[in-house]
């Protein structure tokens, strides 16, 4: 691509400006006490009703979701348009330079009453304007949806690319490669797909477990079960049903267009995900999969298409790979806002114990099944550990990401931060020492350039320890807790859960006492505070036989 250099300078010039001003929001949010403001607008979105749109759903397009069907355009609408880009133009209001700042975003005028009711001042011309070209923008988006499939059912037709009849097999969404089988020496595998032949698929004549990993080969797991690519979780239509999808996608297209200019956005706004539901709608029973799992990276979307699914016989089963997913209570009694859970609508989530029961019934009330499944895997890689002395204990923090990143997020607290995550370190090193103990740090993934340079800096002085091992993120949580005596984890990352299932010592450690002390949110676990509490928790533990003296070799007067 030509790079013009002052055009280019133009556009640094100006993100850099934006940036400041974003930063200036979330500080003048904090100088206030209105750091939960954020939160506390997208959860009153989640709830913020579409009565415009109620009564006036075409079932033509919502399919066997037109019942749930205002509640489906909610739940697309925090997914569109009220993610990080809305924290962020949030961010810029409150950054604004002067009084007379409007905010600029695109939205249905629902959204915009609500946010002025929260005492933000919104420019409805420009953001109804802009909400009208997104709207044009998805319609392309539904229109593209729709030609592609035609063009693969017509492969399906004539057979060049034709899917046999299946219904025996599962298909798991949402993973990547680090979630499939990898086994490890010992022959174990910590992945999803793994997890769910033992608990849930070898007892229900599964033949194959479905993903959409690029670039992968399919392979075998275990009793002949095949793990196999597809592209899409919905199969094309190879009977004469692709000329009643045509039929369905030229009316569809047509009612769309015609709402839209009436002022009637939702059924142009859901038209990429009405035309999945169509595909599945018109499929044959048996082409489906007997399970579609989906996992809490998208919690608060159900897609439209489960819905015609479900009426034909699938389940739609949501599983969480963390317990980490709701808001903590501090020490001052007040408990953050987790947005997005009153208006999901999954009919059966698998959870890890009772606390998650608690939390769902909470959100989402009685109207879902829950069950309790235990731990749930979720990641696996093949490479194997270093050696690790038997009095190692397994820790595991949650990287800090650059200030930019993490207000743009829209946090109501700054747990996750340098100030946190560099102390729970350090805090846990020195008291290790202290008691000739080894430490096993395992980071959760490879950020990159993400990463907050503060506690890059921290862990690179720390990897020439003699006492710390830096295990690689790829390697599988299980997989290091194995090999160790124990296990710290910073609140509440469900490595704790982890090692109480491998029934090693386990307890959750917040270095600056920020979170209160409670049984439900921490899942049953100890929560510890401060280098006292710690080292009490170390007396307890069973002592192997080794050196007695540890070096630390490096200074721990650190910036955090």
């Amino acid at each position: 691509m030509m790079n013009i250099p002052i055009i280019t300078n133009i556009f640094r010039s100006r993100e850099r400006a934006r940036l400041r001003r974003m930063m200036r929001g979330f500080r003048l949010l904090k100088q206030s006490g209105q750091l939960a403001k954020i939160s506390n607008i997208k959860e009153a979105l989640t709830n913020t009703v579409i009565e415009q749109c109620q009564d006036r759903l075409s079932q033509h397009i919502f399919g066997a979701g037109t019942g749930m069907g205002e509640q489906v355009i909610r739940q697309y609408l925090l997914l569109r348009i009220g993610g990080t880009s809305l924290n962020k133009s949030i961010l810029l209001y409150e950054g604004k330079a002067n009084a007379s700042s409007k905010l600029i975003h695109p939205m249905p005028r629902e959204w915009q009453t609500k946010l002025e009711e929260h005492g933000i001042r919104v420019a409805k011309f420009r953001s109804s304007l802009l909400w009208k070209c997104y709207v044009l923008l998805l319609i392309a988006y539904g229109l593209t949806t729709f030609f592609k499939h035609i063009y693969t059912n017509f492969l399906a037709v004539i057979k060049l690319e034709r899917v046999e009849p299946d219904s025996k097999h599962a298909y798991f969404l949402s993973i990547s490669k680090g979630n499939l089988p990898n086994r490890n020496k010992a022959g174990k595998s910590y992945d999803i797909l793994s997890w769910y032949y033992e608990r849930m698929g070898s007892g229900s004549a599964i033949n194959n477990l479905y993903h959409g990993v690029i670039s992968v080969s399919d392979s075998t797991l275990i009793d002949g079960v095949g793990i196999k690519y597809r592209s899409s979780p919905i199969p094309p239509i190879s009977d004469l049903s692709s000329l009643l999808f045509v039929i369905w996608g030229l009316k569809a297209i047509g009612l769309s267009f015609l709402d839209f200019l009436r002022g009637r956005w939702w059924h142009a706004f859901i038209l990429h995900e009405a035309t999945l539901a169509a595909m599945v709608r018109l499929q044959k029973p048996e082409k489906l999969a007997q399970d579609y799992l989906f996992n809490n990276s998208n919690w608060f979307y159900r897609p439209l298409w489960t819905y015609d699914a479900e009426k034909l016989g699938a389940r739609i089963l949501f599983y969480f790979y963390s317990t980490n997913v709701e808001q903590f209570r501090r020490s001052d009694g007040n408990k953050g806002v987790t947005y997005g859970w009153q208006a999901a609508s999954w009919p059966h989530y698998l959870v890890w114990d009772n606390y998650q029961v608690s939390f769902l019934r909470n959100e989402v009330g009685s109207r879902a099944q829950v069950s309790v499944v235990g731990t749930i895997w979720f990641n696996s890689n093949d490479k194997e550990l270093p050696p690790l002395p038997a009095n190692t204990i397994a820790v595991f923090d949650v990287q800090p990401i650059r200030d930019s990143l993490f207000q743009a997020l829209g946090a109501d607290s700054e747990y996750y931060t340098p100030h946190t995550t560099n102390q729970f370190l350090i805090d846990i090193y020195e008291v290790l020492a202290e008691s000739n103990f080894n430490l096993a740090l395992k980071c959760k993934r490879n950020i990159g350039k993400l990463l907050h340079p503060k506690y890059e800096k921290l862990v690179g002085e720390m990897s020439s320890s003699l006492n710390l091992v830096l295990i690689e993120p790829e390697v599988s949580a299980s997989h290091v807790i194995e090999n160790c005596c124990a296990v710290i984890s910073i609140p509440f990352t469900s490595t704790a859960l982890l090692g109480k299932d491998q029934n090693k010592p386990s307890i959750y450690y917040d270095p600056n006492g920020f979170i209160q002390k409670n049984k439900t949110d921490a899942h049953g676990v100890e929560l510890l505070s401060g280098k006292d509490e710690l080292r009490q928790w170390l007396k307890t533990l069973t002592l192997s036989k080794h050196e007695s003296a540890i070096n630390i070799g490096f200074d721990v007067k650190h910036d955090i």
